[in-house]
């Protein structure tokens, strides 16, 4: 059993281990090629800074690694970790972490994030004992489109297309309600733009919100409404005419931070909240 990166692992056999390595898990994953090409791209997973466990040539785990620097620096994030069924019980997550970690303080990155189901407090003991500390709690949420109930537009506001050149440019902090997570953040947005359609909501000229549709999925990345009065309304008619724009028959949301102002939305609206996650956080102050 060894360990080395994956920069030299066809996508196809990542592909195929990832689903092995997920088939039972609280969330079963079953995701064709196209799917796991928009992941990798859409959340800057590096094959050549993620780690794979290796039973002689046959890629057995993994950890996916995201990379991004802001204003504080370079920032890792763990777009998945699996074992496949045959080769658990050998601690084989953790090593690949240790790993990860140690190349971490060598290459001078400080910070690694990741989030973990609500329920997996195995997962959650392993990133606890390596130094990762809960950052927040997220909520997912979903709902039929057929539930949704129309809205019409309001004298406060109206809706405007919001195109890639606008979206990039938003002051985003100023009208959504938490920052995303990683896998919803403006970044993994921008790189997977075409997949998308989006609304602005126009107050006088204004941006006061905006909202994104994966076009085929029907995934929700992104939903800001400012913390007014018009807050609910806003949401009405942002969520109603979403619907319009994906062919999916149900809008999911995933990883709503706990207590923000859409989640109090979600939650009136009468959303399913049919899984959460501890968003989880390693930060190297050596």
């Amino acid at each position: 059993m060894h360990m080395m990166n994956l920069s030299h692992v066809p996508l196809e056999t990542l592909r195929m281990t990832f689903e092995e390595a997920f088939s039972d898990y609280e969330l079963p994953v079953r995701i064709p090629m196209e799917s796991f090409r928009e992941m990798m791209r859409g959340r800057d997973l590096k094959t050549e800074r993620s780690i794979g466990c290796f039973d002689d040539d046959r890629l057995v785990g993994f950890i996916l690694c995201g990379y991004r620097e802001d204003a504080n620096g370079p920032i890792l994030y763990d777009g998945g970790t699996g074992v496949v069924p045959s080769h658990r019980g050998k601690h084989l997550a953790s090593d690949m972490l240790g790993q990860l970690l140690r190349e971490c303080r060598v290459q001078h990155i400080r910070r690694f994030v990741l989030e973990v189901l609500e329920h997996n407090v195995k997962a959650q003991a392993l990133y606890e004992k390596a130094g990762f500390a809960k950052n927040r709690f997220l909520r997912c949420f979903r709902t039929d489109k057929s539930l949704v109930p129309y809205a019409s537009a309001q004298s406060c506001c109206h809706l405007e297309p919001l195109d890639r050149s606008t979206y990039a440019n938003t002051d985003h902090r100023s009208v959504t309600s938490f920052i995303p997570s990683w896998q919803n953040d403006v970044s993994s947005v921008l790189n997977n733009w075409e997949q998308y359609a989006g609304l602005s909501v126009m107050r006088d000229g204004n941006i006061v919100g905006y909202g994104l549709v994966h076009r085929i999925k029907g995934d929700i990345p992104q939903l800001a409404v400012s913390d007014d009065a018009d807050a609910s309304c806003m949401f009405a008619l942002l969520v109603h005419t979403l619907c319009c724009l994906t062919e999916a028959r149900t809008l999911s949301m995933l990883n709503v931070e706990a207590g923000s102002t859409l989640d109090r939305l979600l939650e009136k609206a009468g959303w399913e909240n049919h899984v959460n996650q501890h968003e989880m956080l390693w930060e190297d102050r050596t």
